[in-house]
């Protein structure tokens, strides 16, 4: 699992503007990741949170995947 951050517009570092306010829905997203070690193919899947339920979901659906 990765923890991804999640920004809706581009902040004053990449802008140069401090003057720019707050950006709305800024926070983290969590990718899960599955690897298939004889094919080297890769899955990924992006949820809100790091709970149990949503790792329950990045399973089922690496295995509908595979």
């Amino acid at each position: 699992m990765q923890r991804l951050g999640r920004f809706r517009r581009p902040g004053h570092r990449i802008t140069g503007n401090p003057q720019q306010g707050t950006s709305r829905g800024v926070g983290w997203e969590y990718m899960h990741v599955a690897i298939d070690d004889h094919s080297r193919e890769a899955f990924a899947t992006i949820w809100p949170d790091e709970s149990a339920r949503s790792a329950v979901h990045a399973l089922v659906d690496t295995l509908r995947y595979y």
